[in-house]
């Protein structure tokens, strides 16, 4: 319609926020959903890489970027061009260049299920029980996360098999969603989101070090011989460096790292997409 064309543009992608998927490693949900089998479960990497390289990335942000999913990705924590030294964006320093390398299309199938049979057999060991009931709740206030989850639901039990997982998708409230929900770990596996206070790659670690997301301190199989955090270790070396940047930055990026290579998390970049209505142009504002 050429009265409203000029005034239809695609979201710009901006590093207000950005997204990923955690698993939860201090479930605090009801019995129906297993709490005690998914800390068995969660604890076990072979499930977790199961996971991450199962998940269809792409196909997930159809729901909210349909013409070019691929535009609105980046696959570390930290925004790309949120941080620079001497013309080097953060993103591809140290051990994060190689996640940044690999594009917005990661998924293996065929890893995603050698890491099941792996899994299998050693959750077996482990007396947990099979399918794992995954909780993964949503806030109702927003009808495209509502989508995105059945999406992410039918892709990850088509591919993995229903008798190795059974992704159960329930509605959150509308309001007070973060204290309900996220802040008292009553999930398994759930979209969340992070916006930087302050031009440093240590606000990323701001979800993950002594907060109410995941919990990562909580994952045992990474805590070291005095039952700390190897993650929590990583950062605090990481803020001991202020006389060198470029050590600084990279040191936060083998923090950032590990969360990723360890699947305790998997980047899903930003939040925004699809086209509004505004008067505003997108390239000059």
């Amino acid at each position: 319609d050429p009265q409203y064309a000029d005034d239809i543009h695609p979201t710009r992608s901006s590093t207000s926020y950005s997204y990923w998927y955690l698993f939860n490693f201090d479930p605090n949900f009801d019995a129906a959903y297993e709490p005690e089998n998914w800390k068995i479960v969660v604890n076990n990497e072979n499930f977790r890489q199961s996971i991450y390289w199962g998940l269809d990335r792409v196909k997930s942000k159809l729901v909210m970027e349909p013409d070019n999913p691929e535009s609105i990705f980046f696959n570390t924590i930290t925004p790309p061009e949120f941080v620079s030294i001497n013309g080097v964006d953060y993103t591809q320093m140290g051990k994060l260049a190689e996640y940044t390398d690999l594009g917005a299309d990661w998924k293996d199938e065929a890893k995603a299920l050698e890491y099941k049979n792996a899994a299998i057999a050693e959750l077996t060991a482990a007396g947990a029980t099979l399918p794992v009931k995954i909780l993964m709740p949503y806030n109702s206030s927003s009808s495209s996360w509502a989508e995105e989850c059945v999406v992410v639901e039918q892709q990850l039990e088509t591919l993995l098999g229903t008798d190795y997982i059974d992704i159960i998708v329930e509605a959150g409230p509308s309001s007070g969603f973060l204290k309900e929900v996220r802040r008292s770990g009553k999930y398994a596996f759930m979209k969340c989101n992070w916006g930087p206070d302050y031009a440093d790659p240590n606000t990323y670690t701001d979800p993950f070090y002594d907060s109410t997301y995941n919990w990562p301190e909580k994952a045992t199989e990474y805590n070291d011989e005095n039952g700390k955090s190897i993650y929590y270790t990583l950062v605090e070396n990481a803020r001991a460096i202020t006389d060198d940047l470029t050590a600084r930055y990279e040191a936060y990026t083998e923090a950032e790292a590990f969360l990723i290579n360890n699947a305790m998390i998997i980047p899903f970049g930003y939040g925004t997409g699809g086209y509004p209505a505004s008067r505003l142009n997108p390239f000059e504002s």
